[in-house]
């Protein structure tokens, strides 16, 4: 089977891309394809596939599925390459997604960054301790932990696979951000994601970080979140409780990818 698509990244947080438009894949064959895109060497290479369907202008359905197959709720960076493809294509300036983890509103903006609206984090937990890290549990339309602790690049590696799986009150598998502040506007984030493992940029989980920031009085309204594969900034707009994040992305290829169908 054929399925053309396009790869782009945000802060080298990469997936690959299918606009329903143009080819028609079965529900039975989206997990699969997902795992077979996301090798980095014997597949397209990303951290997982989004599917975009555009059938609406007025409200882009958007689906993320991470490179081990699982569906994910939302995906920032996703979010905001779904903004400028569809901008982009359909000369629009301002773009409406259906996520799994609700409705959102992005634009591309003069400088060629998107903007999107994250919307409200849905809840933060009191201060809870996982695998040995005191952190806030947030639902940015999907689960993240952050911890404002500083890791090595080993433990990192080493330890977020096991916290991501362990099962509590909270939920079965989460997000992982460990933060360093530097200052009130600014922090270094590692993340590690549910499902792709680690990743160079994450933008619910940026929007996290600030959002626990905020709460615990160490980050102004306005934050430089530094990401391991660039920078973003995360603006909290009070007087609407809304999260606005905002960055640059790249369109990087497009192709045909083969895909042969698991029996």
């Amino acid at each position: 089977m054929k399925i053309p698509f396009f790869k782009m990244e945000a802060q080298g947080n990469d997936y690959v891309y299918v606009d329903l438009d143009q080819v028609a894949i079965k529900e039975q064959d989206l997990s699969n394809l997902a795992v077979a895109v996301s090798k980095r060497n014997f597949g397209v290479g990303g951290d997982g596939l989004v599917t975009i369907d555009a059938s609406n202008l007025d409200l882009i359905d958007m689906r993320i599925f991470n490179a081990d197959g699982s569906e994910a709720e939302m995906c920032g960076s996703a979010l905001r390459c779904i903004v400028w493809y569809i901008a982009t294509k359909h000369r629009l300036k301002e773009v409406t997604v259906q996520t799994k983890g609700g409705i959102k509103k992005g634009e591309l903006l003069s400088d060629g960054s998107v903007e999107v609206n994250m919307g409200p984090a849905k809840t933060i937990s009191e201060l809870t301790e996982l695998n040995g890290y005191q952190g806030y549990y947030v639902d940015m339309g999907n689960p993240h932990f952050v911890t404002y602790t500083e890791i090595s690049h080993m433990d990192f590696i080493h330890k977020a696979p096991k916290m991501e799986n362990m099962v509590d009150s909270y939920c079965e598998r989460r997000n992982i951000e460990f933060v360093r502040t530097n200052s009130a506007n600014s922090v270094d984030v590692k993340v590690w994601e549910r499902g792709s493992g680690a990743t160079l940029a994450c933008g619910t989980g940026a929007t996290a970080v600030v959002a626990v920031g905020i709460m615990l009085k160490r980050l102004s309204n306005e934050v430089q979140v530094t990401l391991p594969g660039g920078t973003v900034i995360v603006q909290y707009k009070e007087s609407i409780d809304n999260y606005i994040l905002k960055g640059k992305v790249n369109c990087v290829l497009e192709g045909i990818y083969y895909y042969k169908k698991v029996n």
